[in-house]
């Protein structure tokens, strides 16, 4: 590689090139910028896996090539550099220097290591940098400060034939009302273009000031997560024959009836007051399967508490390796030892950690 170039020229492309280097050491080559020398002139391009730049340019290409070289010490050999043409030189992994009154030598490394940078696809949308700028700085203002949701610290592009939408939320909404009066408020949360969760609250309003209200989303009705367990299931309806016997109304009472008996007899008998004995010796241990059930019982309401206290039961499940039923014996027993509180909101419940 040999390349004669304007000083002022290299600053200014290496310095926008220098926004994509990463610091992560892990990968050292990463930290390098590549300089490429070919017919579009010299090429200076530099990525962290996530951020890519590449520059061109314009430069007097006597021989190609291209090498890595570690882009803090030559930026900062750079900086330094006079103003006027310099030269250079890669020979085998050195990158030679050379100006008026100056010659200097970084060793580099060949760019196979370099990462291949994606390359744009089809007719893209040309866009003015000022243009650019107005646009990513109004919607950028209303995007997420903090990373805890990390998708709503982004812009979202939507590309179009002729044009580009840029969308930015932190997820909250405000909006004024002119009139008192009741407003429907809906709001739906899609994956894949595919409605995952939404809300619809009503809300009234009988004067003025400010009003804040929280919605929590939910599982929509067309997901069938009642039924990922068992599968598809058939409903069969038979009508039942005028044999003079007992109504299917009353059966269902009585069986309700029933059930409810044997569900307090259950209840009585579980948590019955244990007195020892006298005379008998120290209390056992607790054994494995007792430790074991404790473990299940922390590691829910840990589950819980990262998610801020509140989660869905459906959330809930997917966190854990149990079967539903299980999740649903374990969500039972803390609400009845007062650690949690469940609500029923539509088709799903939702878990709340009593403070």
């Amino acid at each position: 590689m040999k390349v004669s170039i304007l000083t002022e020229n290299l600053k200014k492309g290496l310095s926008i090139a220098m926004r994509g280097v990463s610091t992560r050491v892990q990968l050292p080559i990463l930290s390098t910028v590549l300089l490429k020398a070919g017919k579009e002139g010299l090429v200076i391009s530099a990525t962290d896996l996530e951020l890519s730049f590449k520059v061109k340019v314009r430069a007097k290409v006597e021989e190609e090539g291209e090498m890595a070289i570690p882009a803090k010490l030559f930026s900062d050999l750079v900086a330094t550099l006079p103003v006027g043409v310099i030269e250079l030189t890669g020979e085998k992994q050195t990158l030679i220097i050379k100006g008026e009154k100056v010659k200097a030598e970084v060793v580099g490394q060949g760019s196979e290591e370099f990462p291949s940078l994606p390359k744009a696809r089809g007719k893209g949308l040309e866009l003015s940098i000022e243009e650019l700028q107005e646009k990513v700085e109004r919607v950028g203002i209303a995007a997420a400060k903090d990373d805890s949701r990390p998708i709503l610290a982004g812009v979202l592009w939507v590309f179009s034939e002729k044009k580009a939408t840029l969308v930015a939320t932190d997820g909250t909404y405000s909006f004024d009302i002119l009139e008192p009066g009741s407003y429907l408020i809906n709001a739906q949360f899609f994956e894949n273009n595919e409605l995952k969760y939404e809300a619809e609250e009503v809300l009234s309003i009988t004067g003025d000031g400010d009003f804040r209200l929280d919605l929590i989303l939910f599982p929509s009705l067309e997901d069938d997560f009642l039924f990922d367990e068992f599968g598809d299931m058939n409903v069969v309806v038979v009508a039942e024959p005028d044999n003079g016997g007992v109504p299917g109304q009353a059966l269902l009472y009585i069986g309700l009836i029933a059930f409810a008996g044997l569900a307090f007899y259950i209840f009585i008998t579980r948590h019955k007051p244990s007195h020892a004995m006298k005379g008998t010796a120290a209390e056992k241990p607790p054994t494995n399967e007792k430790l074991s059930a404790q473990r299940e019982l922390d590691e829910v309401l840990g589950i819980i508490k990262n998610y801020g206290g509140r989660i869905t039961q459906k959330d809930l499940r997917e966190k854990l390796p149990h079967s539903e039923a299980k999740v649903s014996l374990i969500v039972a027993e803390l609400e009845h030892m007062g650690k949690i509180k469940k609500f029923k909101k539509g088709r799903g419940n939702i878990i709340v950690l009593n403070e």
